[in-house]
């Protein structure tokens, strides 16, 4: 479906990915709402999307952008819940008996 060869068939010379193809990579996170499977599927074909050797450049380019961003944010979640979890928990400790 996202092979460079099919796509500049398509489009000439280069591998010009249309609006088509970048609205079913965004679909694909629909598998996310299955549980465990569906996210398990989803990261698979996204690696393999960004890591195939058939993959449009700019589709590949794309997915590693997407991959380097979710992992920032897992390392600044992780960073965040390090210094601010204890915190928090303590806050809501307090709070629940307050409201019951």
């Amino acid at each position: 479906m996202f092979k460079e060869q099919k796509l500049s068939g398509q489009n000439g010379n280069s591998a010009t990915v249309s609006i088509k193809n970048w609205l079913l990579l965004d679909c694909l996170a629909f598998l996310n709402l299955i549980p465990i499977i569906g996210s398990v599927a989803y990261i698979v074909i996204i690696l393999i999307i960004g890591f195939g050797t058939k993959t449009a450049i700019s589709l590949k380019n794309r997915v590693i952008a997407a991959l380097i961003w979710a992992g920032i944010w897992i390392v600044l979640t992780f960073i965040f819940s390090l210094l601010f979890g204890a915190t928090i928990m303590d806050m809501v400790g307090e709070l629940l008996p307050a409201m019951f």
